[in-house]
């Protein structure tokens, strides 16, 4: 339900109402979980991007590679992180540009980057640019 709660953080809304617009699955550990496709479509429905530009300069074939300056400070993200829970999985987070919000109950309020290994950053670009509004229980 990690994914369910940094959606609502998202969109700065509660629970329930994530829940009410977005299909779950259940998964091998017996939790409903959404699938990432259905997480990054209910993101879009409110304005909200998954991902960022990138400027290229020439040609690009299929061995470029290519390299993202994204700053974090000030960029709202998804943060896919160890989980404390279910031994060898992942959980998400949510980054609010400021600070790190994780949903598990038995983590702190507000926390740093620092404070986790994380495994994947997701940026997201909110297109009316509205300040983040935080998670409401």
């Amino acid at each position: 339900m990690c994914a369910v709660a940094v959606a609502a953080m998202a969109v700065g809304k509660g629970l329930r109402y994530v829940l009410a617009r977005i299909p779950t699955i259940r998964h091998q550990d017996g939790q409903r979980h959404p699938r990432t496709r259905d997480l990054l479509a209910f993101l879009g429905s409110h304005g909200i991007f998954a991902g960022m530009i990138c400027d290229v300069t020439g040609r690009l074939d299929e061995t470029t590679r290519l390299q993202f300056d994204c700053p974090l400070k000030g960029r709202p993200a998804i943060l896919s992180v160890p989980s404390t829970v279910f031994k060898e999985s992942w959980h998400y987070v949510f980054w609010d540009g400021k600070n790190v919000r994780d949903p598990c109950p038995s983590a702190s309020s507000l926390a740093t980057l620092a404070d986790y290994q994380v495994f994947e950053v997701i940026p997201l670009t909110y297109i009316d640019e509205r300040p983040v509004k935080h998670f409401k229980s």
